[in-house]
C-alpha cells in the first residue's frame, strides 16, 4: 500500500505497485495542497459552470427530453444530481451554449479536475481509517481500488455542491460527501446478504453507544438503557430490547465458504471440519497419503479381477462404514472366467482374502497398517 507522510504542503507517497492505483496517488502526492482562495475561486468557477449546463437544459426542449432527470429533484434551476456534471452531458450542451458559456464550462470542468486531483490525499487517509476499523473489527474488507473509486466519486460531488460563501474549508466539507459513499459501498458490498441503510446506521449507532459507555468507566450497561438509547421512541423498554435484539441477530457475520483465507491459497471451506467423520485432521491427513502411496504400488501388482473386487470392498473399506460382509462378497464376486459362475460361498470368500493378505503383505509394506 502506498504511505502518506504529510510534511507541510506536499505529500510524499511511496510509489511501490506499478498500478493505475499507484500512479494515481503517485501523481496526486507531487500536487501542493490548494490555499482558501484557490479553493474559493476554483468553487466559484464550478459553479458558474453548472449554473450555465442547468440554463441551457430548461431553455432548450430537447436539452430538457435528454438530460432532464440530471436535474436535481429539489432545485431544479440551479443543480444537477449526483454524477450529472459529467463529459457526455458537457457534450451534449456545448452546441446550444454561448461562446462565454462554453468558456465558463471549460474553466468549470478544469476547476473541478483540480479541486479533486489537489484532494485525493484526503480520499486515501480516509480509506485508511475505514481499513483499520475493518480489521479491528473482524470484518470482511472491501478492496482498496474500490474504496478509493467511491471515495473520489464522493470528492467530486462536494466539489460540485460546495459552497465557499459559508466560510468552511472543503476539506471539511468534502470529508462528509467521501465519507458516506465509502460507506455507502461496505454496506452494499461488504456483506454475502445486503442490510438495508437504516439496519446499518442503527447497529452502527449501537456500537458508539457501548464504546461511549466503556470510556465513562461502565464495563457492563443494562440492555434496557442500551435499548431505550437506540429506541427512545419505543413504546414500551421490552419493545425496545426486542428491537435491539432482532438488530444483533440480523447483523450476524455471514461469509462465503469460497472466501479467501491467507494468501489465497486456501478458501474458507476448506478449514471447516467435516462432520461426518470422527477422525482428527491430522489422521485423516495421513490416511489419506498412506491411501495415496498404496494404490500407487498396488497399480503395478497385476490383480485379478476377484482380487481386486476383494480389496476394495473388504480390505480398504475397513474402518468407512461401507465394508461389505463376506456374504455379500460371495454373491457379487465375478466369475473366475468367461462363462463360469459368479458368486462362491462365505468360507471360499474368507479362503480368497486370507491369500489376498499374504500377498499383500509380502510385497507392500504400507498396507499391514490398513490390513487387519
Amino acid at each position: 500500500m502506498p504511505r502518506l507522510s504529510d510534511k507541510k504542503n506536499t505529500v510524499a507517497i511511496d510509489f511501490r505497485d506499478n498500478d493505475a492505483v499507484g500512479a494515481l496517488l503517485h501523481s496526486a502526492g507531487r500536487l501542493p495542497l490548494l490555499t482558501a482562495d484557490q479553493e474559493i475561486k476554483y468553487a466559484r468557477q464550478i459553479q458558474q459552470a453548472i449554473a450555465c449546463i442547468v440554463a441551457a437544459i430548461n431553455e432548450h426542449e430537447c436539452l430538457m427530453a435528454r438530460f432532464g432527470e440530471l436535474l436535481d429533484e429539489k432545485n431544479p434551476t440551479q443543480a444537477l444530481t449526483r454524477n450529472g456534471f459529467s463529459r457526455s452531458l458537457v457534450e451534449g450542451v456545448k452546441p446550444y451554449l454561448s461562446p462565454e458559456g462554453i468558456r465558463a464550462v471549460e474553466i468549470g470542468t478544469r476547476a473541478r479536475e483540480k479541486m479533486t486531483s489537489h484532494n485525493i490525499r484526503l480520499v486515501v487517509s480516509i480509506v485508511k481509517k475505514f481499513l483499520t476499523r475493518q480489521q479491528f473489527n473482524g470484518q470482511a474488507t472491501i478492496a482498496q481500488e474500490d474504496m478509493i473509486q467511491e471515495g473520489c466519486v464522493g470528492l467530486l460531488r462536494a466539489a460540485e455542491k460546495f459552497e465557499p460563501e459559508r466560510g468552511y474549508k472543503f476539506s471539511t466539507y468534502a470529508y462528509w460527501w467521501i465519507t458516506q459513499g465509502i460507506t455507502r459501498l461496505l454496506n452494499d458490498q461488504s456483506r454475502t446478504i445486503r442490510l438495508p441503510i437504516h439496519v446499518c446506521e442503527n447497529f452502527s449507532k449501537l456500537r458508539r453507544l457501548q464504546a461511549k459507555a466503556m470510556r465513562n468507566g461502565q464495563e457492563r450497561i443494562a440492555p434496557a438503557d442500551l435499548a431505550l438509547q437506540l429506541y427512545p421512541k419505543a413504546k414500551s423498554p421490552e419493545d425496545a430490547i426486542a428491537k435491539m435484539r432482532k438488530l444483533i441477530e440480523i447483523n450476524q457475520f455471514i461469509a462465503s465458504l469460497d472466501l479467501p483465507v491467507g494468501d489465497g491459497d486456501m478458501a474458507l471451506g476448506d478449514m471447516i471440519a467435516d462432520p461426518t467423520t470422527d477422525l482428527d485432521p491430522a489422521t485423516q491427513l495421513e490416511r489419506i497419503f498412506l491411501m495415496d502411496r498404496v494404490q500407487t504400488a498396488i497399480s503395478d501388482l497385476g490383480l485379478t479381477s476377484r482380487e481386486q473386487y476383494l480389496l476394495d470392498n473388504r480390505l480398504l473399506a475397513a474402518g468407512s462404514g461401507s465394508r461389505m460382509t463376506l456374504q455379500e462378497v460371495g454373491k457379487n464376486l465375478p466369475p473366475l472366467y468367461d462363462g463360469a459362475n459368479a458368486g462362491c460361498s462365505r468360507e471360499r470368500v474368507r479362503q480368497l482374502e486370507r491369500g489376498l493378505k499374504v500377498k499383500l503383505s509380502r510385497r507392500l509394506n504400507p498396507l499391514k497398517e490398513l490390513i487387519r
